[in-house]
């Protein structure tokens, strides 16, 4: 047995540790030592999903880059899968939205090839008024064979949001044009 607590843990290293109903009720503290002996990317997007778990955006968003910035893409330090994919879903979907938008942006950044990332982005984007982002990402999206289905919708409708026209891309601002008689 390990006290998780103890620093330096009584051994050296371990292929494997199995800690069964711990995460969800120990303090955080005690999540904190568990993990920092861990993979630091695999750790930090668990510590990330855990926070948006709490709605701590803030804390998600620093665990979701440092879990980004620590993956180095290869067979020995592959990134984070399921739990980071899952933070930054509902980081996407939830958090503020500048600090959505501007994590997706990052992952998206590290990991360019994730079409799920992209995806993300794309929502986020739209989340923080960034229309032709959106609509950017959600055309590069074709490129990976995602074709979000509601995808022109929901750029047409961040547009309508900020008061954009759809024909022609400009700003109405409430005001009308004055109208000029036909002279016959």
């Amino acid at each position: 047995m390990i006290v998780i607590g103890a620093s330096p843990w009584p051994i050296g290293s371990a292929a494997v540790l199995v800690c069964i109903n711990m995460i969800h009720i120990a303090p955080w503290e005690a999540c904190e030592a568990l993990f920092a002996g861990a993979d630091t990317a695999s750790a930090s997007a668990a510590l990330s999903l855990i926070a948006v778990r709490g709605s701590r955006w803030r804390e998600a968003a620093t665990e979701a880059r440092g879990a980004l910035s620590a993956a180095q893409g290869t067979f020995r330090h592959p990134f984070p899968g399921e739990f980071l994919t899952q933070a930054l879903g509902r980081i996407a979907l939830d958090a503020p939205p500048a600090l959505a938008d501007s994590v997706l942006r990052y992952a998206t950044a590290r990991r360019p090839g994730s079409a799920r990332y992209r995806e993300f982005a794309a929502v986020a984007a739209l989340r923080a008024g960034h229309c032709e982002e959106a609509a950017a990402t959600f055309l590069e999206l074709l490129d990976f064979a995602v074709e979000r289905e509601n995808g022109p919708a929901l750029v047409h409708e961040c547009w309508a949001g900020q008061g954009v026209t759809a024909e022609t891309g400009a700003v109405d601002h409430g005001v009308a044009a004055p109208r000029v008689k036909a002279k016959h």
